[in-house]
């Protein structure tokens, strides 16, 4: 199944140990969302972050996202700034993971994690 192997896909560098959800959310919502304009009743970026949030916190299968969401909803919602009341269900997220270019994702994400890494390293010294 193409939709639970994507998150076997995403490379996270293991030395992420705090990272801002906001503006990874920001980041995320450049990835091209591949579904018909039918299937988007939640945005591309917004199941993304909730998706490497929850396997930077250990996840590694996509009902277990989506409850690690739901157990987590108020604090993602004051994070993100989310005002729906709800959260998407698992199958939610496996559409979207069989829409998405896991390259792309991983430039992105690649990206994000190298700036994150740079602002997060003390200058070198004279």
């Amino acid at each position: 199944m193409k939709s639970s192997t994507i998150l076997e896909q995403i490379e996270i560098p293991a030395w992420v140990v705090e990272l801002e959800a906001a503006s990874l959310y920001a980041v995320l919502q450049r990835v091209k969302d591949l579904r018909k304009r039918r299937g988007r009743r939640y945005e591309a970026g917004l199941l993304l972050v909730l998706i490497l949030l929850a396997k930077l916190a250990g996840m590694k299968t996509i009902a277990a996202v989506a409850e690690w969401v739901q157990l987590r909803g108020e604090w993602l919602s004051s994070v993100l700034g989310w005002s729906r009341l709800r959260f998407p269900c698992a199958n939610t997220y496996r559409y979207l993971c069989e829409h998405i270019d896991v390259a792309e994702l991983n430039q992105v994400l690649g990206v994000f994690f190298a700036q994150l890494y740079a602002s997060m390293r003390p200058p070198p010294e004279s």
